[in-house]
């Protein structure tokens, strides 16, 4: 069986994605933390930041930074916060989650 990730990637998966380029896929998380709450992957599988090159690991996060910034704008979020997600991810995942001001 291969990671749900990678299914996603290749169109095998059903996703919300926002933004795709050659190097990297960002999709809606399907339980969302936040409204726009979004995962960023590389296309190739890696398993951590350790098992990553350099100059994709880079793209990961430019593309987590773009897509940051567009969702905050268009969800007229208070900020951003962009992390590596850690524990039961098999793969290098960074997450984007937006924040908001209570009412």
């Amino acid at each position: 069986m291969s990671c749900v990730f990678c299914r996603i990637v290749r169109g095998d998966e059903p996703a919300q994605v926002v933004h795709e380029d050659e190097h990297t896929v960002a999709f809606l998380n399907l339980v969302q933390a936040t409204r726009g709450h979004t995962l960023v992957v590389p296309r190739a599988h890696h398993r951590d930041l350790g098992d990553v090159p350099l100059d994709v690991a880079e793209r990961v996060m430019r593309t987590s930074a773009e897509v940051a910034r567009r969702l905050t704008g268009a969800l007229k979020a208070a900020g951003r916060v962009a992390r590596r997600a850690g524990g039961d991810h098999p793969r290098l995942v960074t997450i984007c989650t937006l924040l908001y001001r209570s009412i």
